[in-house]
């Protein structure tokens, strides 16, 4: 039972660490919030 305490106990610290990780990079790639929204693509001439 204690095994499986601490492999629930990694995983609720493990996963919210491994996101917080993800949207750091993520928001320092990020200059703007139009370059967040479109995701580096381009809108075009029509818009």
């Amino acid at each position: 039972m204690v095994e499986n305490n601490r492999a629930i106990a990694f995983t609720f610290t493990a996963y919210p660490g491994r996101e917080l990780g993800t949207g750091n990079i993520a928001h320092k790639q990020n200059h703007n919030l139009s370059d967040h929204l479109l995701n580096r693509r381009s809108s075009g001439p029509v818009t």
